[in-house]
């Protein structure tokens, strides 16, 4: 039971001690009392009403194996003087460690505990040190601020709702030290042939030549030069990227996750695309696997981004990595049958620690079609040899160790 409750039953007791009795110190010592718990927690509730708490984390998105500061602040925008002070900030464990600061709270979970007091208009900051040492999506809070009385006989909570969050990319690594080892493994697009030519996209004039059309004739070239000149257009093409990461490791759903496989899986997607981004593909992502949802009345949202040449896409498939959960429902050969298909000239990268008889069909069905496919194989070895299709074994579980080791990723 609280002291304030136990202090509420000692004054009721005491004055029905008295008011029974008729014994008149009691009585008036009874009165005092519950004068003194009055004020305060009046005091404790008017101070609940008004200071005001903030935390923020700098930065918000990282990679694994940074290190972060978690800025808190706390004002008191009052009058009132207050001694006692106790904040209570709920925390990831695994994967999230506060330097020095933080009690175990439960499983999974620490809290940030700040005891502290403040004057009249008194405003305090403080900055501690985490270091994240896994993927993932990490609430800070929701927090508990416990005001008390100066006396510190009795206090009011206030529970802040708002949630400071950190977003931890996976690890991301050159294709070299991921085993890829070529120069080019998923075709160079600048090597891409022309699509077609864009009529509103004038790269320039040239001479006029015999079976150019005429409605091409740069009129203000041809004055300008005294010969008869022809609009030059842009080509467009358009080298896609679709990556296809299988986030099951086991042949059935219900059997769980192979840890290993999995984070595994999700590095090399990152490392994938990140190579994409960078050689100018249109980025596109698909998977079986669902992102965290963060109540149990929501579904799921799927693990799923379009292919795109926005320069902020590859922050999207990262984030969307980050978040995705240990588990898939769906086989990976019903999402290539659907979105692969339709990809005519796309480089088509699967990634996967499991190759079922009906995904390795789906896989020699598509390089039979004529895509350019090429397989990231995240088991243990030796790997798949798929006919067709270029294919490459990272190393399984001790690469993945390696690899965590190396970047002091948390194998818990």
């Amino acid at each position: 039971m609280k002291r304030d409750s136990w202090l509420t039953l000692f004054f009721v007791a005491l004055l029905l001690t008295g008011v029974f009795t008729q014994i008149s110190p009691v009585t008036f010592l009874a009165l005092a009392v519950g004068l003194i718990l009055l004020a305060g927690r009046m005091w404790a509730q008017a101070a609940a009403r008004h200071i005001r708490y903030e935390h923020a984390a700098i930065p918000r998105r990282c990679m694994t194996g940074d290190d972060l500061k978690l800025q808190v602040q706390l004002d008191n925008p009052t009058v009132l003087p207050l001694p006692w002070i106790e904040v209570t900030d709920l925390v990831q464990h695994r994967g999230f460690h506060l330097t020095g600061v933080a009690s175990q709270h439960r499983r999974h979970r620490q809290r940030l505990i700040i005891r502290t007091g403040l004057a009249w208009y008194q405003r305090i900051r403080r900055t501690y040190t985490a270091r994240v040492t896994a993927r993932g999506f990490y609430p800070v809070g929701p927090t508990t601020v416990r005001i008390w009385d100066p006396l510190g006989l009795t206090f009011s909570e206030l529970r802040v709702t708002s949630r400071e969050s950190i977003l931890v990319y996976p690890i991301t690594i050159p294709l070299e030290d991921l085993g890829v080892a070529a120069d080019d493994p998923f075709g160079d697009p600048e090597h891409q042939r022309w699509l077609f030519r864009d009529p509103f996209s004038v790269a320039g004039a040239r001479p006029y030549e015999a079976g150019d059309p005429v409605r091409h004739i740069h009129w203000p070239a041809t004055a300008a030069a005294g010969e008869l000149m022809t609009r030059q257009m842009e080509g467009i093409r358009s080298p896609e990227m679709l990556l296809f990461a299988n986030l099951r490791t086991m042949e059935r759903a219900w059997q769980g996750a192979v840890t290993e496989f999995l984070e595994l899986t999700l590095c090399a997607a990152a490392s994938v695309a990140r190579y994409g981004s960078r050689r100018g593909y249109r980025l596109g992502l698909y998977s079986n696997g669902n992102l965290h949802k963060e109540g149990r009345d929501e579904s799921a949202p799927r693990l799923q981004a379009d292919p795109s040449s926005d320069p902020r896409q590859l922050r999207k498939i990262l984030s969307m990595l980050a978040q995705s959960a240990p588990h898939a429902s769906r086989p990976l050969e019903h999402i290539l049958r659907r979105y692969a298909a339709e990809s005519y000239g796309a480089s088509l990268v699967i990634i996967s620690a499991l190759l079922t008889e009906n995904l390795q069909a789906e896989i020699e069905r598509l390089a039979r079609d004529g895509h350019a496919v090429t397989l990231l194989y995240t088991g243990d070895p030796p790997g798949p040899n798929v006919p067709g299709v270029r294919c490459h074994t990272l190393g399984g579980k001790r690469r993945w160790e390696e690899i965590a080791n190396q970047w002091g990723h948390s194998v818990e």
